[in-house]
């Protein structure tokens, strides 16, 4: 829907990566929503696979990477491995911030997330979870890991409330070679 474009502030330049070329068709519909045309009306797309198109872009070039791929069904195993994790720290300035919006029904990923994060040397993370009031049926807490190369660019993130160490509690860290999505979601029905 294009939501998130309304968070940029007038000195951010933002750029969006998006792999399916109708959902920015959608999105960009103010008929159907009006995110993109009343608060970027010439928003910077970038239309592929976010992590094909994220590796051609220069190293340190990004104060911030949101990665927001991960609340449906059927989640792309491939943006949360530890290469991928290095790619994307590896577009970041020195004190920039990945996050990873890990919210999901069915899979319990923020203890994949802290692994993977765990596995790279020099790299610290915390996990947010906005726990919702009414825990009804379909029910998710809002969780958001923040990776970031240095404990200094962490700080503020640590005084927000819901902030927690991240924890991968004995989970193997996923490989472009090795996931376990079976013990994702068994973790998330204990």
């Amino acid at each position: 829907a294009g939501a998130m474009a309304c968070d940029a502030r007038s000195e951010d330049s933002w750029r969006f990566y998006e792999i399916d070329p109708v959902v920015v068709r959608i999105a960009s519909d103010p008929k159907r929503f009006r995110f993109l045309s009343v608060c970027q009306p010439n928003a910077d797309i970038v239309v592929g696979d976010a992590r094909l198109t994220v590796a051609k872009e220069p190293d340190g070039r990004f104060d911030y990477l949101v990665i927001d791929a991960f609340s449906s069904d059927s989640i792309p195993i491939h943006l949360m491995t530890e290469e991928a994790l290095r790619l994307f720290l590896g577009k970041l300035k020195p004190d920039g911030l990945l996050a990873l919006h890990i919210s999901n029904r069915h899979l319990h990923l923020s203890s994949v997330a802290a692994a993977v994060a765990m596995a790279i040397p020099g790299t610290h993370a915390v996990l947010i979870t906005d726990r919702r009031e009414n825990q009804g049926y379909d029910a998710v807490n809002s969780q958001v890991m923040f990776i970031g190369k240095s404990k200094a660019a962490l700080g503020p993130v640590l005084s927000w409330q819901g902030a927690s160490p991240a924890d991968p509690a004995g989970v193997a860290h996923w490989t472009d070679d090795y996931s376990d999505i079976l013990t994702a979601i068994w973790r998330k029905y204990r």
